[in-house]
């Protein structure tokens, strides 16, 4: 058994010592990098009863998924094992987690192995009580279903949104997170996924815009209010929370 640890990428200060203009200068040279970023230790799976406080969904809004959400190995040290049945029906199932204190953060990035048949997704919910949603594409590079990768994940830039102030931006802080498995290319699949870190530490990362770590989102259209009339489908219930 192996350990998860969730790390998400806040927005660095920065102060000097030294001429206000060399300050400045520096700050625009971050500006234009896109910014740094300092690690946070989210969740590292240590607990005696790990994964709480993560807790299952069975996306009811859509009946029939059933699953369920255990310990289990991650890249190195404990994970999280979130196991899916879409063989009656419904569309996902998902890990979610309220946070003990809402955070202000630029990125979220995870390690994770999944089916390559399976679509995974993150949604947070903000200040405004609008629901994010994050569509992701795994590695071109890594199509083996038993290989880990990495998924980092900028905020800024969400490809559905519904709830709350229903205009698509991020209003900081974030209250709550969710890691879905969902959307099968093909009917009925059952399976699981694994998300965990690298060697007892998460991936540090110092910039959102470097390729390594730059989320990789499927094609799926201009990103949209989930309730507009032209949305295909329901919107998922923005009530997803973890316990």
């Amino acid at each position: 058994m192996t350990c998860l640890s969730l790390w998400i990428g806040r927005r660095a200060s920065w102060t000097s010592p030294v001429s206000p203009y060399l300050s400045l200068i520096v700050r625009l040279l971050l500006a234009c990098a896109n910014c740094a970023l300092a690690d946070t230790l989210m969740d590292d799976f240590e607990r005696t009863n790990a994964p709480a406080p993560w807790a299952f969904y069975n996306g009811a809004e859509f009946p029939g998924a059933t699953g369920s959400l255990t310990a289990g190995p991650g890249y190195s040290g404990r994970g999280a094992h979130l196991a899916y049945d879409l063989s009656q029906g419904g569309a996902y199932v998902s890990a979610n987690l309220t946070l003990p204190t809402p955070l202000t953060l630029a990125a979220i990035s995870f390690w994770l192995k999944s089916p390559t048949n399976i679509t995974i997704i993150l949604r947070v919910v903000d200040a405004s009580g609008q629901t994010l949603q994050y569509n992701l594409c795994r590695p071109l590079e890594n199509l083996d279903p038993v290989a880990w990768y990495q998924q980092a994940v900028p905020l800024d830039s969400a490809n559905l949104w519904w709830g709350g102030a229903k205009d698509g931006q991020l209003h900081s802080p974030i209250s709550s997170l969710a890691i879905l498995a969902g959307d099968p290319l093909q009917s009925g699949p059952a399976g699981a996924i694994d998300f965990g870190p690298r060697n007892h530490v998460f991936y540090s990362f110092t910039r959102i815009n470097e390729p390594s770590v730059t989320s990789r989102r499927l094609a799926q259209g201009s990103p949209r209010n989930a309730s507009d009339p032209g949305h295909p489908g329901k919107p998922p219930a923005p009530g997803i929370r973890a316990a």
